[in-house]
């Protein structure tokens, strides 16, 4: 697989995904998770949306 990382170090390595939090009204909120590559596999997915940059 590969060397040990020292504690602490594996979130510089694979940054944290950016979270946008918007509200929508009447306290509900729109929560958005910008992941640059996301792997998908299950039997139950609904909906895989592309969006164009």
């Amino acid at each position: 697989m590969g060397a040990a990382v020292a504690k602490g170090t594996a979130a510089t390595m694979y940054p944290v995904p950016k979270v946008t939090e918007t509200p929508i009204g009447k306290g509900v909120w729109e929560c958005r998770r910008h992941v640059p590559q996301l792997l998908v596999r299950g039997e139950h997915v609904v909906l895989v949306n592309l969006v164009q940059r």
